[in-house]
């Protein structure tokens, strides 16, 4: 009983390197993330789609190296001395949110230029959609690593 009760006592003077706060917000940055991607990779088998839309591998791309300067960021919030690290992260994450969603615009007007059949279009837009979405989510994780090194940098 004096072992929990010590534990205990951790748990709630337990002092993070990072606010408490900021934390939770991180980990829901980077579960939205995930959740996006699963939701976007489900549209292949839920919709049956065997052709994937014009585009899908740039924004596919460009997903990538975001989730990538995802993880390098969280990764360099161990030690203050990289912050400015982080803060590359955060610029590139930001750049390549930029870049997709030009692509995502360009792509969506080709689209409903060519596609003639209105449940491909519909498919397709989502797809597109989903990725742009996946792209936006983690630009938001870069926001909050620069909340967390404005605050502690």
């Amino acid at each position: 009983m004096f072992t929990a009760i010590r534990y205990d006592a951790l748990d709630r003077t337990f002092v993070t390197p990072i606010d408490r706060e900021d934390l939770y917000h991180l980990c829901s940055a980077v579960e939205n993330v995930s959740d996006f991607i699963a939701a976007t990779a489900s549209h292949l088998t839920v919709h049956q789609m065997d052709t994937l839309p014009e585009g899908s591998r740039e924004l596919g791309d460009i997903l990538v190296k975001c989730t990538e300067q995802c993880v390098l960021g969280v990764g360099l919030l161990k030690n203050p001395k990289d912050y400015d690290k982080i803060r590359l992260s955060v610029q590139a994450l930001h750049y390549m949110e930029h870049e997709a969603d030009v692509i995502f615009r360009l792509r969506l007007g080709d689209l409903f230029t060519r596609e003639k059949d209105a449940i491909t279009l519909i498919k397709h837009k989502e797809f597109l959609e989903g990725l742009e979405n996946a792209v936006d989510r983690c630009a938001s994780v870069g926001t909050v690593l620069e909340a967390v090194v404005i605050k502690n940098g």
